[in-house]
């Protein structure tokens, strides 16, 4: 007999492949293991922890050379603006969850308010472009629809 890989229980009554008892210890330990990729996550409110996650994206994107100018209301329709080289980019930043291929995964909003999704979790940032495809941002893309300042 097979036992539960949560609670220790004996498999009763389930195909030769289960590996937990019941689907209560089936998600409780699919949440414990999401828990694990992702601390941190759950503990603060969703606006904290916003504004936590747009923080870190300026502090990313600074380090990468670009200046950054946030928005000063909740209801524009990007949450920063990134300028480097004359270019400006409209970043919106999410919160992302670490998946177990150690992809990061966000919920995508309208791509035409935005050039590039800051993806952030609580230890790494992802950009990606409008279709949802991670880019690298070393130097400007010329890819990206990003305005260019006439001087």
């Amino acid at each position: 007999m097979k036992l539960c890989k949560h609670c220790g229980d004996d498999i009763v009554d389930r195909s030769s492949t289960a590996e937990y008892c019941c689907s209560t210890c089936q998600q409780e330990a699919s949440f414990e293991k999401y828990r694990k990729l992702n601390p941190g996550k759950g503990n603060l409110s969703p606006g904290i922890a916003g504004g936590r996650n747009e923080l870190k994206a300026c502090t990313d994107l600074i380090e990468k050379g670009y200046e950054i100018f946030r928005n000063v209301c909740q209801c524009g329709s990007c949450d920063l603006i990134a300028l480097k080289k004359g270019r400006l980019l409209k970043v919106e930043v999410a919160s992302g969850t670490l998946s177990e291929n150690g992809n990061i995964n966000c919920s995508m909003h309208d791509p035409d308010n935005y050039d590039i999704i800051a993806a952030v979790t609580h230890d790494k940032i992802c950009y990606k472009n409008g279709e949802g495809n991670e880019i690298e941002l070393r130097e400007v893309n010329e890819s990206l629809k990003g305005g260019r300042i006439e001087k």
